[in-house]
C-alpha cells in the first residue's frame, strides 16, 4: 500500500510540472492542459484595445510633434473607438470610430480576419463597410515558451478604402506580437515599436505601443 501511494505522490507531482509549465506568458492561467498552439486556434472577437502612437518630426531646428491616443471597448455586437489627436500645444481632437474585429487563426498556421466599420451618413443613417483579409501566423521563439506570434498579411486588405482611422488594428495587422496572456477563453496582445529614421536634414521618430485583449467566441 505504502508503494501505491508513493507512486501515486511521484505521478501527481509529475502531472503539476507539466501543468505548470503550459503557463509561458506573464498572465496566464497558472494551469492548463492545452497547450498554447491549440489555445490560440479558433475565433476571437477584440474586446478592449487601448495605446498610443507618438511621431515626432525634426527638421533642421524644428521639431513637429503628433500623438494619437486610442481607447476602445466592445462589450456587446460593436465596439466604439475613441482617439485623441494633439499636434504640438494645439488643442487635441477627438474621433469617434464604431467598428468591430474578428480573426480566426488555423492549425495550419493560416489566419483570415474581418472588420466591419459603421460610417455615419446621417445622424440617424450609416453605411456599413466591411473589410477582410487573410494571411500566415507562426511562433517567433519555436521553443517551448511561444511568447511571440509573428502575422504576415496575403496580398491586400479587401474592400479597404482610403480613410485613415488613425488606429493599428484593424487596418494593420502585419507585425509582432507578445502575448502577455492566452487562455482557451481570452487572450491579450501587447505591441511596442520605436525606431528612428533620417533623410537628409529629416529625423522622424516613431513610438507604438498597444494593448488588445480578445474574447473566444
Amino acid at each position: 500500500m505504502r508503494k501505491y501511494l508513493t507512486l501515486t505522490a511521484i505521478l501527481l507531482a509529475g502531472s503539476l510540472l507539466t501543468l505548470e509549465s503550459c503557463k509561458r506568458g506573464e498572465n496566464d492561467p497558472a494551469i492548463s492542459l492545452v497547450s498554447r498552439t491549440n489555445r490560440l486556434v479558433g475565433t476571437w472577437k477584440l474586446t478592449q484595445k487601448q495605446g498610443s502612437i507618438v511621431v515626432n518630426t525634426t527638421s533642421g531646428s524644428v521639431t513637429t510633434s503628433e500623438s494619437i491616443t486610442s481607447s476602445y471597448t466592445d462589450a456587446t455586437q460593436n465596439g466604439l473607438e475613441q482617439t485623441q489627436y494633439s499636434q504640438n500645444t494645439n488643442a487635441p481632437v477627438s474621433r469617434t470610430f464604431p467598428y468591430s474585429f474578428r480573426i480566426t487563426f488555423e492549425k495550419t498556421g493560416d489566419y483570415n480576419y474581418d472588420a466591419v466599420f459603421y460610417r455615419p451618413v446621417t445622424s440617424n443613417t450609416s453605411i456599413t463597410q466591411i473589410y477582410k483579409g487573410t494571411g500566415n501566423w507562426n511562433w517567433l521563439d519555436k521553443g517551448k515558451d511561444k511568447l511571440g506570434l509573428q502575422l504576415l498579411n496575403e496580398g491586400s486588405i479587401s474592400n479597404l478604402d482610403t480613410l485613415n482611422a488613425n488606429t493599428l488594428l484593424p487596418y494593420v495587422i502585419t507585425n509582432e506580437y507578445y502575448l502577455d496572456r492566452l487562455s482557451s477563453k481570452d487572450m491579450t496582445w501587447k505591441f511596442f515599436a520605436n525606431d528612428v529614421t533620417t533623410i537628409d536634414t529629416v529625423t522622424v521618430a516613431n513610438t507604438v505601443n498597444f494593448t488588445f485583449n480578445f474574447v473566444k467566441e
